[in-house]
């Protein structure tokens, strides 16, 4: 059968109309995945941060922490307080962490210097480490679980959550932090690095743009 050119021509443009619309909306797409991207990124250091850990870190252990409860947001939230008790007890002598160095690290250490020199110990640690060696302690000193869930929830709320992945050096946290790295879940530095730069060119556009509203306003 005959076909005309105006039919091809009329084809070619609908195809390649629908092939540029296409290709616009998997742009549009790739953009905003990349944007949630560099959002979480920018969110992970930050916790990370208040955690006082490792970005690395801080994702290893989120994930285990989701398995009981526990958001990403909390989790940094309870980071936050455990630092912050036991920097008031090295400070002041005081706070939440007070009965924990008292009653377990001197039976554990063998005196009260022994029991200061484990703070200060913790303290020279990340934010996770330093609250596995709290419930390490605490295993050592024969604690129950409603002691352990006393001293945990006098450093930070909601800890008692986490009792089941701190025991035994941390097992629970480890398993779903080899998970996690399997399956590849785990942001590397580079990638965060560059999801925080991508970050900041999107402020620095959304300046300009914003600036060049503000002229053409003023200039109207």
């Amino acid at each position: 059968a005959e076909v005309s050119f105006g039919k091809m021509r009329e084809s070619i443009n609908t195809y390649g109309a629908a092939a540029v619309a296409g290709a616009a909306a998997a742009g549009t797409a790739i953009f905003a995945m990349a944007k949630e991207f560099a959002d979480a990124a920018n969110e992970l250091e930050n916790y990370a941060f208040i955690s006082k850990a490792t970005t690395q870190e801080f994702q290893s252990y989120s994930f285990g922490a989701q398995t009981v409860g526990i958001e990403v947001e909390t989790l940094a939230s309870q980071f936050k307080d455990f630092n912050e008790k036991l920097g008031e007890f090295i400070t002041l002598g005081s706070g939440g962490g007070l009965d924990f160095f008292e009653q377990i690290a001197i039976k554990t250490e063998g005196s009260a210097e022994g029991a200061r020199k484990l703070a200060l110990e913790m303290q020279n640690l990340s934010g996770p480490a330093a609250l596995q060696l709290y419930v390490d302690k605490l295993e050592e000193a024969g604690a129950t679980q409603q002691q352990m869930s006393f001293y945990l929830e006098s450093m930070a709320s909601d800890t008692t959550n986490l009792i089941p992945l701190l025991r035994n050096g941390g097992e629970g946290f480890k398993f779903w932090a080899d998970a996690a790295e399997r399956y590849g879940l785990i942001m590397d530095e580079s990638a965060i690095q560059k999801a925080s730069e991508f970050k900041v060119q999107l402020g620095l556009l959304d300046m300009q743009v914003q600036g060049a509203k503000n002229q053409f306003i003023q200039e109207i």
